[in-house]
């Protein structure tokens, strides 16, 4: 029961994060073993993606004006990836989102 939780959970994370290209090879996987450490994968490789894009935007914007704010943020981003890497919980992930638009809002 609670592994269906937990893969349910992944699946609307990873609709929210992996391209419409790759997420429907994700769901051609038969074996939910395998399925759910290609959702862990791809959730994973995207927002680590995601984080180095938004640093480049910073070092970019660095010469420009302040961006220690958003660099502390950044940083503070990258633990919680750390974290939700380790315990894939909803509750982590909101926390990532809420980060992720918060650095947005500062650059």
């Amino acid at each position: 029961m609670a592994e269906k939780k937990e893969f349910k959970s992944l699946e609307l994370i990873a609709k929210k994060l992996v391209d419409k290209k790759t997420w429907k090879k994700i769901k051609k996987v038969k074996e939910k073993e395998e399925k759910l450490q290609v959702l862990k994968y791809s959730i994973g490789f995207n927002l680590e993606i995601k984080l180095d894009e938004i640093e480049q935007k910073i070092k970019k914007l660095e010469k420009e004006r302040d961006m220690f704010i958003p660099k502390t943020k950044l940083s503070l981003l990258k633990s919680k990836i750390k974290l939700f890497e380790a315990t894939f919980h909803k509750k982590d992930f909101n926390t990532i989102e809420l980060l992720l638009n918060e650095i947005k809002k500062e650059i």
